[in-house]
Protein backbone atom coordinates (compact mmCIF):
# COMPACT_ATOMS: atom_id res chain seq x y z
CA UNK A 1 0.00 0.00 0.00
CA UNK A 2 3.10 2.61 0.63
CA UNK A 3 3.57 2.39 -3.09
CA UNK A 4 0.29 4.15 -3.99
CA UNK A 5 0.27 7.84 -4.35
CA UNK A 6 -1.97 9.61 -2.24
CA UNK A 7 -4.35 11.33 -4.67
CA UNK A 8 -6.51 14.46 -4.27
CA UNK A 9 -9.92 15.51 -5.46
CA UNK A 10 -10.24 19.04 -7.32
CA UNK A 11 -12.66 20.86 -5.51
CA UNK A 12 -13.88 22.54 -8.94
CA UNK A 13 -13.99 19.74 -11.55
CA UNK A 14 -13.74 16.89 -8.99
CA UNK A 15 -10.54 14.87 -10.99
CA UNK A 16 -8.69 12.99 -9.09
CA UNK A 17 -5.05 13.72 -9.42
CA UNK A 18 -1.55 12.77 -7.48
CA UNK A 19 -1.15 14.98 -4.22
CA UNK A 20 2.31 16.20 -5.18
CA UNK A 21 1.08 18.57 -8.57
CA UNK A 22 0.44 22.08 -7.45
CA UNK A 23 -2.14 22.01 -9.80
CA UNK A 24 -4.85 20.00 -11.21
CA UNK A 25 -4.02 18.84 -14.37
CA UNK A 26 -7.48 19.15 -16.06
CA UNK A 27 -8.51 22.57 -14.90
CA UNK A 28 -5.63 23.97 -13.52
CA UNK A 29 -7.03 25.29 -10.22
CA UNK A 30 -4.34 25.46 -7.46
CA UNK A 31 -3.32 22.52 -5.13
CA UNK A 32 -2.18 23.92 -2.22
CA UNK A 33 -0.31 20.93 -0.38
CA UNK A 34 1.25 20.67 -3.84
CA UNK A 35 2.07 24.38 -4.19
CA UNK A 36 3.64 24.09 -0.89
CA UNK A 37 5.51 21.33 -1.14
CA UNK A 38 7.25 23.18 -4.42
CA UNK A 39 7.54 25.78 -2.40
CA UNK A 40 9.58 24.40 0.21
CA UNK A 41 11.69 22.12 -2.56
CA UNK A 42 13.04 25.88 -4.09
CA UNK A 43 13.21 27.28 -0.70
CA UNK A 44 15.80 24.36 0.48
CA UNK A 45 17.63 24.87 -2.74
CA UNK A 46 18.13 28.64 -2.06
CA UNK A 47 18.86 27.94 1.06
CA UNK A 48 21.87 25.76 -0.07
CA UNK A 49 22.93 28.37 -2.95
CA UNK A 50 23.40 31.26 -0.62
CA UNK A 51 25.37 28.68 1.93
CA UNK A 52 27.70 27.82 -0.78
CA UNK A 53 27.72 31.81 -1.37
CA UNK A 54 28.79 32.60 2.21
CA UNK A 55 31.56 29.77 1.83
CA UNK A 56 32.96 31.81 -0.57
CA UNK A 57 32.45 34.75 -0.01
CA UNK A 58 34.91 33.80 3.50
CA UNK A 59 37.16 32.61 1.25
CA UNK A 60 37.31 35.81 -1.47
CA UNK A 61 37.36 38.22 1.91
CA UNK A 62 40.19 35.92 3.53
CA UNK A 63 42.15 35.59 0.20
CA UNK A 64 41.89 39.98 -0.58
CA UNK A 65 43.18 39.97 3.43
CA UNK A 66 46.06 37.86 2.58
CA UNK A 67 46.58 39.91 -0.31
CA UNK A 68 46.87 43.66 1.28
CA UNK A 69 48.45 41.92 4.18
CA UNK A 70 51.38 40.72 1.89
CA UNK A 71 51.38 44.28 0.03
CA UNK A 72 51.71 45.86 3.45
CA UNK A 73 54.56 44.13 4.27
CA UNK A 74 56.75 44.54 1.34
CA UNK A 75 56.18 48.61 1.39
CA UNK A 76 56.97 48.26 5.58
CA UNK A 77 60.36 46.52 4.14
CA UNK A 78 60.99 48.78 1.20
CA UNK A 79 60.42 51.74 4.08
CA UNK A 80 63.08 50.43 6.17
CA UNK A 81 65.39 49.50 3.62
CA UNK A 82 65.22 53.21 2.34
CA UNK A 83 65.69 54.30 5.86
CA UNK A 84 68.20 52.14 6.59
CA UNK A 85 70.13 53.49 4.03
CA UNK A 86 69.80 57.19 4.52
CA UNK A 87 71.34 56.51 8.33
CA UNK A 88 74.48 54.83 7.02
CA UNK A 89 74.97 57.54 4.31
CA UNK A 90 74.53 60.06 7.21
CA UNK A 91 77.10 58.12 8.77
CA UNK A 92 79.47 58.28 5.83
CA UNK A 93 78.92 62.13 4.97
CA UNK A 94 79.00 62.61 8.95
CA UNK A 95 82.62 60.18 9.23
CA UNK A 96 83.93 62.09 6.40
CA UNK A 97 83.11 65.61 8.00
CA UNK A 98 85.18 64.60 11.37
CA UNK A 99 87.98 63.12 9.36
CA UNK A 100 87.96 67.01 7.62
CA UNK A 101 87.58 68.34 10.91
CA UNK A 102 90.38 66.48 12.70
CA UNK A 103 92.62 67.13 9.56
CA UNK A 104 91.73 70.72 10.07
CA UNK A 105 92.51 70.67 13.29
CA UNK A 106 96.30 68.56 13.23
CA UNK A 107 96.74 71.61 10.35
CA UNK A 108 96.40 74.66 12.53
CA UNK A 109 98.53 72.56 15.18
CA UNK A 110 101.31 71.99 13.13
Amino acid sequence: MSDMKKTVTCKYCSAEYPEELANCPYCGNANFYGQEKIYMQRMSQIRKRLASLAYIDKKIILKEILKIAGITAAVIAVIIAVIFTIISIDKNNYSKQINEMRGNIINEIQ
